[in-house]
């Protein structure tokens, strides 16, 4: 459709042979209505949508929120009696176990574990006065620090993770394995339609 009404705006003649006085600003115009349209008609529909869709969503953000407040209190109970270490503790020494034996600069755990520089400070920190981990600078850029697990802390995360695992499975057990794949399968489009939401806002 912008072809057509582009080709008939360039064909209008004057008298003299000359094009006709029509800018192209006008005809530059003419296209970005055409092509607004359907973002408007987009945009109005998923503002409808989101309205539709409202009752429904504050509840399934009170379940979700609700499960994860359940699931954490359990892994921490459990993590904090068999292992004497905090949740953000755990979670620092299994990044460690599955980094490769260059371990991460401050800066990439703090992206991995969504916690600020100041927060992972204090955390390593304790987990070093434990001998769990260590720091090690870079030769060639001093400020530069690494964080790796010791082998006091590679040995202990051998056997904690599998635990782990194992107590998540007990935790839901009362859930079958295929209702377990079509919920992982719900969640992941939740966190996918998530990203993308932030990504659009950041951009615009």
């Amino acid at each position: 459709m912008a072809f057509a009404i582009e080709r008939a705006v360039e064909t209008c003649y004057d008298g003299a042979s000359n094009w006709s006085r029509v800018s192209t600003g006008m005809l530059q115009a003419t296209r970005d209505k055409l092509t607004q349209r359907p973002n408007r008609r987009s945009r109005a529909a998923s503002r409808n949508m989101a309205k539709g869709n409202a009752h429904e969503a504050i509840g399934v953000h009170v379940r979700i929120a609700s499960c994860y407040n359940l699931l954490m209190r359990e892994a921490r109970k459990r993590i904090s009696d068999r292992w004497n270490l905090t949740l953000p503790q755990f979670d620092v020494l299994a990044e460690l176990a599955r980094a490769s034996r260059k371990g991460f600069t401050f800066v990439e755990l703090s992206r991995l574990l969504l916690v600020t520089s100041g927060n992972l400070t204090g955390i390593v920190d304790r987990l070093e006065a434990r001998q769990l981990v260590r720091r090690e600078p870079n030769d060639k850029d001093r400020r530069v620090v690494r964080v790796k697990l010791t082998e006091r802390g590679r040995a202990m995360t051998r056997q904690m993770l599998p635990r782990h695992s194992d107590d998540l499975g007990q935790v839901l057990s009362f859930m079958s394995k295929g209702a377990l794949k079509r919920l992982s399968v719900l969640l992941d489009e939740v966190r996918h339609g998530l990203d993308g939401e932030r990504g659009r806002a950041s951009r615009s």
